[in-house]
């Protein structure tokens, strides 16, 4: 036998052995094995799980751990600037709260009995004046009574005057109610739109006319509403309302 028949004969008996005891014949075909060998490279690569050799699959494994980490981490720092522009629509929600102005002119108060309440005063008679400040719209209220119980008439009057602070202008609206707790919010009895600079005056008078007395309590009532209309509404710049009857 030749040397060549005599190792061929020797790698065919290392297989069939092989086989014979359940093993796995790739294992002993080494060109095969090392291109296998580079499949377990590369699907350790895709995987980071696959098997392999130790050193093969921990590169793999660490490599895609790797690139996944960066990816999460520049996901995470895109995430972060759109937190940042969350931020930046807080500064304007702020800015939103701030409504423009120092100070909002709104009223503190809404068209209702509760609203600011000045001292009760005849209406038909002579009597105190109530004064009233304030730097931003308002609603009051004030109750006008009668008082005269005489024989002859006597008008139940109302008069209202709104100084504006310079620089700004605030109107004046006055709603009557039928009677003492009556709340009228629209179809002002009086009004005064006067342009900034310039005073806003209402009057008017309900109840009895002519000569005698009507027989019937005629009180009632009055919602004043102090309108901001241009300006600003700061402390600073304040408006001044006197009220007074007949």
């Amino acid at each position: 036998m030749s040397l060549r028949g005599a190792v061929l004969t020797v790698s065919c008996g290392i297989v069939l052995a092989a086989c014979a005891n359940g093993g796995d014949t790739s294992d002993y075909l080494l060109p095969e094995a090392g291109d296998d060998g580079g499949a377990v490279t590369e699907g350790g690569t895709g995987s980071g799980s696959s098997s392999g050799s130790g050193s093969s699959s921990s590169s793999g494994g660490s490599g895609s751990s790797s690139s996944s980490g960066s990816s999460s981490s520049s996901s995470g720092g895109d995430d972060g600037g759109t937190a940042s522009d969350a931020g930046d629509d807080g500064g304007s929600g702020s800015d939103a709260g701030d409504g423009g102005n120092p100070t909002s002119c709104t009223s503190p108060d809404t068209c209702s009995a509760s609203a600011m309440t000045l001292t009760s005063i005849a209406g038909d008679q002579s009597g105190p004046t109530d004064n009233a400040t304030g730097t931003t719209s308002e609603w009051l209220r004030i109750d006008m009574t009668e008082q005269d119980s005489s024989i002859t008439a006597h008008p139940m009057k109302l008069t209202a005057v709104l100084t504006s602070p310079s620089g700004s202008n605030f109107d004046l609206y006055a709603y009557l109610g039928s009677g003492v707790g009556s709340i009228q919010c629209t179809n002002p009895k009086g009004q005064s739109t006067n342009p900034a600079g310039q005073t806003d005056t209402v009057n008017f008078e309900w109840g009895e006319t002519g000569t005698f007395a009507n027989g019937t309590d005629d009180s009632a009532t009055v919602m004043i509403e102090v309108r901001w209309i241009s300006g600003t509404c700061s402390a600073g710049n304040t408006w001044s309302l006197a009220v007074h009857g007949n």
